[in-house]
């Protein structure tokens, strides 16, 4: 028992039931255009190409990085990109375990990991960027908090190493760096000296120093989401930043008087910012090498433009916001009596949860749940913030605590503008779960048997419901056709349906049997995977037609296909984000050569 115990207390417990539950999606499944682009962006760079320089990157390219070394240690194939997640992913859970257990109990806090990994990774166990932006924020939350208890300065120098790295994998790790910057002056803030007071020339530059950065952020945020500005929008991604900033420009006008002289604050920020250059300046060193920096602002802050135009999906509409009343009731219990009746509650709550989880079963009760949830996070960081500027009982380090991990997730929220589609909250849900747990458990009456019921309602929606709810596909072809048959080609590993095996068995076998070993060929629109899993070059710099010059009548890829002589060229009659291609293109093409064929959704033309 005492053995189970340190197990519990340590992490380890809820690491290995997380590697075990996790084992189940790990190769299981895919987007083949986001495998596929995942896959041929890392074997590029393997073979000695830049990201944006010499093939265009969603992404900023750091990932492609880590990619193809993980290529290089443990093969090419699909698989090697879901190992290299699921290991990443363990060290997540340990690290939401460890932080949930500064302000809980390691058995509640071992409920609140698993409730954030079953909302998240097993729905779609994918290598994509946003996940590691969100296991980087997590580690930069635990590293800035120890850094809180021990004042060791490489503590705040490894915070800032995970910001860069989250930049050079995504663009959006610029949120998590601005908020811990944030959480840096609040910190200063609440800090006081205890043997003198500052000057008024002190207090007021603190005061500056608050409010400059809070209006910096909010305008930044505000020029990003002004062309499509809603009142969801403001509500979802503007509301949570702005309390937040609403907390340090007050902590800072009413701690005056004990707030310490802001050059340590700088001093703090400077070693923050120079863990967060660090990995930056080594990622730009082939890019400065080969003359190419201009390459890299391209296609990291010129294109992504383009993606928000033309990449877009919408919040739910306002009337959603009526499903928050009982739910924030909810979350504010602990800040009244009401919270000392917590367990007549959590009885009244246990049968209506219960039902509600039967009922979860239909789409229109679970897209009702799950809008819940996703719709959560600004009523959190209100709560939060009225905690932090009126609760009095509150101690310096619980508030740092909060403040934290609240200003982290309120940022990261944006990861999902422009596009919110549900599968963009599960990359975030796990910070708004956590943000929840730590505030509802630093009321003066937490209702803690409320929130084990509320979590353990959520751990088996989670793992019943949503992680077999398909994002993507129609559920009925799912349930018909399930992913559990292995892609057996040399670069495959993964489990697909059926339809998926054979069609690119076919596919494969196709394009091998009609052009020589490593030649360039044709594949598109939205189909890097073809290139990958045949083993053949792809000619192009793209990897998504999507954000390609506007080429309406298809007259510049059927030049391309001509001047290039190729010897095969896959066209992909349904793209999932480009247009489709113009009939009279399709005709050109095929006139080109005399041989094809058609496998489901792919037309092959060869000579």
């Amino acid at each position: 028992m005492e053995l189970l115990r340190v197990l519990g207390k340590k992490g380890i417990f809820v690491t290995l039931i997380s590697a075990l539950y996790l084992s189940f999606f790990a190769y299981s499944g895919w987007i083949p255009h986001d495998q596929g682009t995942l896959a041929q962006s890392a074997e590029r760079v393997l073979n000695g190409e830049l990201p944006h320089r010499d093939f265009d990157d969603v992404y900023t390219g750091g990932l492609s990085f880590f990619h193809a070394a993980g290529f290089w240690l443990l093969g090419t194939n699909m698989a090697t990109i879901r190992t290299l997640l699921f290991a990443s992913a363990l060290g997540f859970v340990w690290t939401l375990h460890r932080i949930a257990s500064r302000t809980m109990s390691a058995t509640f806090a071992t409920l609140v990991a698993l409730t954030c990994l079953v909302w998240s990774l097993p729905n779609y166990f994918e290598g994509m960027p946003s996940w590691y932006t969100l296991f980087l924020s997590t580690f930069g939350i635990f590293a800035i908090l120890k850094y809180f208890d021990s004042d060791l300065r490489r503590w705040l120098l490894l915070a800032g190493l995970c910001g860069g790295l989250a930049v050079t994998v995504k663009i959006v790790g610029l949120y998590y760096i601005a908020a811990i910057a944030f959480v840096i002056v609040y910190r200063g803030q609440i800090r006081g000296h205890s043997d003198s007071e500052v000057t008024k020339a002190v207090s007021w530059s603190t005061i500056a120093i608050a409010i400059s950065m809070n209006a910096l952020w909010l305008s930044l945020v505000g020029l990003m989401v002004r062309r499509h500005a809603t009142f969801m929008i403001c509500i979802q991604f503007i509301l949570p930043s702005l309390a937040m900033g609403t907390v340090l420009v007050a902590e800072s006008l009413r701690r005056t008087a004990g707030t310490e002289s802001p050059i340590r604050v700088i001093r703090e920020l400077s070693i923050y910012v120079l863990g967060v250059l660090l990995p930056i300046v080594i990622f730009l060193i082939p890019y400065t090498r080969s003359g190419s920096l201009m390459d890299l602002v391209q296609g990291v802050f010129v294109t992504p433009f383009v993606r928000v135009d033309a990449v877009v999906f919408s919040l739910p509409p306002a009337s959603y916001l009526a499903l928050e009343v009982p739910v924030a009731a909810l979350l504010l219990l602990g800040l009244t009596s009401l919270g000392l009746r917590d367990r007549i509650i959590s009885l009244v709550l246990i049968p209506l949860l219960l039902v509600g989880l039967v009922l979860s079963l239909s789409f229109s009760v679970f897209n009702l749940v799950f809008t819940m949830v996703r719709l959560l996070m600004p009523i959190v960081a209100v709560i939060a913030a009225w905690m932090l500027l009126f609760d009095k009982n509150l101690e310096d380090r619980r508030k740092l605590e909060i403040y934290t991990v609240l200003t982290v997730s309120s940022f990261m929220t944006l990861v999902q503008f422009p596009f919110s589609a549900p599968i963009y909250f599960c990359y975030v849900v796990p910070l708004v779960i956590l943000s929840s747990q730590i505030t509802c458990a630093s009321q003066p009456h937490a209702a803690v048997r409320t929130q084990w019921t509320l979590l353990l309602f959520g751990l088996l929606f989670g793992a019943t419901i949503l992680n077999h709810f398909q994002f993507f596909d129609d559920p009925n072809l799912a349930r018909m056709d399930p992913a559990v048959n292995l892609l057996e080609l040399p670069r495959g590993g993964l489990f697909l349906t059926e339809r998926d095996r054979q069609k690119y068995d076919r596919l494969v076998t196709a394009i091998q049997q009609n052009s020589t070993p490593n030649s360039s060929i044709y594949a598109g629109p939205d189909c890097p995977e073809v290139y990958f899993l045949s083993e053949r070059t792809n000619p192009t710099r793209t990897l998504f037609e999507l954000f390609d010059e506007p080429d309406p009548d298809d007259t510049k890829r059927l030049q391309f296909i001509v001047q290039q002589d190729l010897p095969l060229v896959v066209l992909n009659l349904r793209p999932s984000h480009s247009r489709k291609m113009t009939q009279p293109f399709i005709d050109a093409v095929t006139t080109r050569f005399p041989n094809s064929m058609t496998i489901d959704n792919f037309l092959v033309v060869f000579r």
